[in-house]
């Protein structure tokens, strides 16, 4: 029920960045640490620490409700040890010769407001650690920095702001071509070009997209679409032809003609088939 409790108010819990201070060593408006009766409540959403008697001050004037109680306890001296002989003096020294400091045994537990809902840290029931990532808007900022149309606010097109991304990672990785991670998605095409002489030509790229026309002609719900046009009868009604990626495929590598092609074994301007 706790763990239910804690679920619905994960929106509210903020990730310390790198620059944020965390205050857990003394509350904000008392001389209250870890040390004291009550421990120390550190807010998990501004990271300000307060005591027992200011963290619901904290919660009813910011609404806050999940906190990290730190609490620390005095480990026991045990009786039995040797006793020691001193030396050397030590005047002005608060326990007369035994100058060994206390230790103290360090438990957290995560409280939310108002009820003091609580349960211990860490917990089988919470991840041992945090994904390592960045928002979309933060990784959209850090990509377009330095575009001048994509790090505005306006609505781009996703294949200019995909190849920009893959141009910042190759930058990114120019001194060591091997760990490019953007190399995953070149791939080569090969074209091939046929002259009336029998003679072909083959050029090679490489590219990161493949652009692909539909051929509406090769739609396998052409009776459905004709039903839906009669049910329908409004001009606006087009409807969504269905095409196969084979015959995408198909219509990528399909024959064409291409006007104008200069042939080197004919010396002459003709047409080609790619």
């Amino acid at each position: 029920m706790e763990m239910e409790l804690l679920r619905a108010n994960l929106t509210k819990v903020r990730i310390p960045e790198p620059t944020n201070r965390i205050y857990k060593q003394e509350c904000c408006l008392s001389f209250d640490t870890p040390k004291s009766e009550g421990g120390l409540f550190v807010d998990m959403t501004t990271f300000l620490a307060f005591g027992k008697d200011y963290v619901g001050w904290n919660f009813e004037k910011t609404g806050n409700p999940v906190y990290l109680h730190i609490k620390q306890t005095k480990k026991p001296i045990p009786e039995d040890r040797p006793l020691k002989k001193p030396t050397r003096l030590a005047i002005g020294i608060d326990g007369g010769f035994e100058n060994q400091e206390s230790e103290y045994d360090e438990t957290y537990s995560i409280v939310i407001l108002p009820d003091y809902a609580t349960f211990p840290f860490p917990s089988v029931a919470l991840p041992e650690k945090k994904q390592e990532g960045i928002r979309p808007r933060m990784f959209k900022s850090v990509i377009a920095a330095s575009h001048p149309e994509f790090s505005t606010m306006r609505q781009q097109d996703a294949l200019e702001f995909f190849l920009h991304f893959i141009d910042q990672v190759e930058r990114a990785n120019a001194g060591k071509p091997e760990s490019d991670p953007a190399r995953s998605f070149k791939f080569g095409i090969e074209e091939r070009l046929q002259c009336p002489s029998g003679k072909v030509a083959y050029n090679k790229r490489n590219d990161y997209i493949l652009s692909l026309n539909i051929p509406l002609e090769k739609a396998t719900n052409k009776k459905e679409l004709e039903e839906f046009h009669k049910l329908k009868a409004q001009k606006e009604a087009e409807g969504t032809k269905m095409v196969p990626l084979s015959d995408c495929l198909d219509s990528f590598s399909h024959p064409e003609e291409v006007q104008g092609f200069y042939s080197t074994a004919l010396n002459a301007r003709t047409t080609a088939i790619k």
